[in-house]
C-alpha cells in the first residue's frame, strides 16, 4: 500500500508568534523567523513520527493492495472519495465509485472494500489530522523548537514529549 500526502504545505499546529512568545522572543524581531518556521515544521514532523499520528489536518491519497486497509493515517476525519479506473470496450476511461465499509473509529479505522469488476488502480482519498492539536502536542512542539534553538540536547525533551503525549501515540501489538 502506498500513501501520498496531497497537502505538503500545511497550517502548523503552533504559529511563529506562539513559539516566539513561548521562547520569550519579541514578536517584532524577525531575525530568526525563517529558521523558526523551518524548525516548527521539522518538530511537528518529528512528533508525527513519534506518535504515528497526523497532527496538522491534510489530505492523503491511499493506493491500496488487496484486502482490507488497516494502516491509514490517523486520526481519520473524513473519507473524501474512493474511486477506481474503469475502461470500456472502446477504450474510454472513467472513474467509478468503489464500495467500502468503514469499521473501527477515527483512531484505528479499517476499510473493507471490493473492486468493481473491470476496474483497476483504486485510490482512496482521506482527510486526516486534528482540527485543533491537543495542548500537550502543541507544547511538545514548542519545547522541541526551543531546545533546537538553544542547541540543547533534543533526546531528553523528546522523551518528555513522548510521556506527555502518550495517550495520542499509536501502539501496535
Amino acid at each position: 500500500m502506498k500513501i501520498q500526502d496531497l497537502d505538503p504545505d500545511v497550517a502548523e499546529p503552533v504559529t511563529l508568534d506562539e513559539v516566539k512568545d513561548y521562547m520569550g522572543l519579541p514578536s517584532v524581531d524577525e531575525t530568526f523567523d525563517d529558521m523558526l518556521n523551518r524548525n516548527i515544521r521539522a518538530m511537528r514532523e518529528v512528533m508525527e513520527g513519534e506518535l504515528d499520528r497526523i497532527i496538522s489536518m491534510r489530505t492523503f491519497a491511499v493506493y491500496p493492495d488487496v484486502g482490507p486497509i488497516t494502516k491509514l493515517p490517523t486520526p481519520l476525519q473524513e473519507i473524501v472519495s474512493f474511486k477506481a479506473c474503469f475502461s470500456d470496450d472502446q477504450g474510454q476511461s472513467s472513474l467509478v465509485d468503489v464500495e467500502y465499509e468503514l469499521c473501527g473509529d477515527e483512531w484505528e479505522p479499517r476499510i473493507y472494500w471490493k473492486m468493481p469488476e473491470g476496474c483497476t488502480n483504486p485510490v482512496l482519498t482521506v482527510l486526516c489530522g486534528f482540527d485543533d492539536a491537543p495542548e500537550c502536542i502543541r507544547t511538545a512542539i514548542c519545547d522541541l523548537v526551543k531546545a533546537k534553538n538553544d542547541r540543547a540536547p533534543i533526546a531528553p525533551v523528546l522523551a518528555d514529549a513522548h510521556r506527555s503525549c502518550c495517550k495520542y501515540r499509536r501502539v501496535r501489538l
